[in-house]
């Protein structure tokens, strides 16, 4: 398990490479991320953390954007080695992840309250807090590209944060550790622990120290966070579901349809949840060399 504090689990586990070769990786139980949350808790209660000013949080994340991009071929080999995708594909997905907190970073100083005028000697305000400690679970096709989307706001907003990277690929999340290490935040305030669902993941949905859930899998993994969520009345932010659909308009020739669809399904192996819908009508019944767009799809697509 790495924390912020480079505190790590004992045991280890393992990812094989296309070339046979392995990198292993401590998997994390119930109490690594009993741990880990302490952790996060501790930072978040604590005055380093509390009092640090939005613009100070900010500049960090910028910083750890601009280590990133210094470490872009290696986090992307990492990625390359862990999720299988071709090198510059997974460039392309760090690159992301760096865009991803320079956004943030300038969020993070602009996150103001308002008055609201009401009737009568009243004064009355609302006050935007951080939630407080976030989990963030994350599935294996864009590992990194997705975390940034929960780490991100979350540490621009003032909380802390516990990441539980797919079982398949933990080793960019526990590089983004460094990162942030190396950008300036305190200990807890970004963990890291890579485990199984059923363990690691269980146990952090459950866990009563952390406030709030960002999952992005499955819908009947979503629906298991739910109840699990439910005892102790976490907040949720679910994205789930399958293959997301691609609507074609009807100005969308047949040609352009048959070519278009099938790639997007297939970009990264089929695994970016892309799915085309064909227009109705009579449009769709006619592709090159006489293969219709509806068929072409079926045809290319893994599902």
């Amino acid at each position: 398990m790495a924390t912020g504090d480079g505190g790590q689990s004992a045991s280890t586990s393992s990812i094989r490479r296309p070339k046979k070769s392995r990198h292993r990786w401590p998997p994390a139980d119930a109490g690594d991320v009993d741990a880990a949350v302490g952790a996060a808790r501790t930072c978040f209660e604590s005055d380093e953390w509390r009092k640090l000013s939005g613009r100070k949080r900010g500049a960090m994340l910028a910083k750890a954007a601009d280590i990133l991009a210094s470490r872009l071929d290696e986090v992307a080999k990492l990625e390359t080695v862990e999720n299988g995708k071709p090198f510059f594909e997974s460039k392309i997905d760090v690159s992301m992840t760096i865009e991803t907190l320079r956004y943030y970073a300038g969020w993070a100083d602009k996150l103001s309250g308002e008055t609201v005028p009401v009737e009568g000697p009243y004064f009355t305000y609302i006050r935007r807090e951080p939630v407080g400690v976030v989990g963030a679970i994350v599935p294996w096709n864009f590992p990194l590209n997705i975390a940034g989307w929960k780490f991100s706001p979350a540490l621009a907003a003032g909380c802390t944060v516990v990441l539980k990277p797919a079982t398949e690929t933990p080793l960019t999340a526990l590089a983004m550790a460094d990162v942030m290490r190396e950008a300036g935040l305190p200990a807890g305030a970004f963990n890291v622990v890579p485990g199984a669902g059923s363990t690691a993941g269980a146990a952090l949905v459950r866990h009563p120290g952390v406030d709030k859930i960002s999952f992005t899998g499955s819908t009947e993994v979503g629906k298991r966070l739910m109840k699990d969520a439910a005892d102790t009345v976490k907040r949720l932010t679910l994205e789930l579901g399958g293959k997301s659909p691609q609507h074609c308009l009807r100005r969308c020739g047949p040609g352009r349809r048959s070519k278009g669809c099938p790639e997007r399904n297939l970009l990264r192996q089929g695994r970016g949840l892309r799915r085309r819908k064909p227009a109705p009508g009579r449009e769709q019944s006619e592709g090159p060399g006489g293969r219709t767009a509806r068929r072409a799809g079926e045809e290319a697509g893994p599902w």
